[in-house]
């Protein structure tokens, strides 16, 4: 996130930057949580008797805890997808939010490129976000007319006053 003199451009950072806090906080959280549910599936193929730790396990057998366990891992996973749809409904209609995610193999974390494109009365703008493990990076990207780009970040600061104060997730 960039220090600016422009209030309405720190209001945009500001948002879009604890938007992806917390998404990759959730991210991490539910992939923290398959990662669990991975060893103790493991655990149970390797035939060690989780019904100290879970007496629900021992009244289903193996292939049924298997299975809880892999639906289990399954919802974890869509969970971490998931994790940056965040945004708050007033902002969806005011302009279009696309993430996209990649993986690498020796990362723990997708990396995400995240991007809001706003239209507002006078020119559009495109705030970008993109992450690589724990590290966030946002950036305002005026599309066209970049004289009229300042009235149009006051537009979009006020839609995201709008929605700190009416939505249910605190940003």
């Amino acid at each position: 996130m960039t220090t600016s003199s422009d209030p309405n451009q720190a209001v945009i950072e500001g948002f879009f930057f604890n938007l992806a806090t917390e998404s990759l906080e959730r991210a991490s959280a539910a992939m923290q949580m398959a990662k669990s549910y991975r060893l103790l599936k493991r655990q149970v193929l390797e035939g060690l008797d989780l019904g100290a730790q879970f007496p629900q396990a021992r009244k289903l057998g193996p292939e049924e805890t298997i299975s809880v366990i892999d639906e289990a891992i399954e919802a974890f996973e869509t969970d971490e997808k998931r994790a940056w749809q965040l945004l708050p409904d007033h902002l969806a209609q005011k302009g279009r939010w696309q993430v996209l995610r990649k993986t690498h193999p020796f990362e723990h974390m997708a990396r995400v490129q995240a991007t809001y494109h706003f239209v507002g009365s006078q020119a559009a703008l495109n705030v970008q976000v993109t992450t690589a493990g724990e590290r966030i990076d946002v950036r305002i990207l005026p599309t066209r007319q970049r004289q009229a780009t300042s009235q149009t970040m006051a537009e979009l600061a006020k839609s995201i006053t709008f929605a700190r104060l009416t939505s249910s997730v605190a940003l």
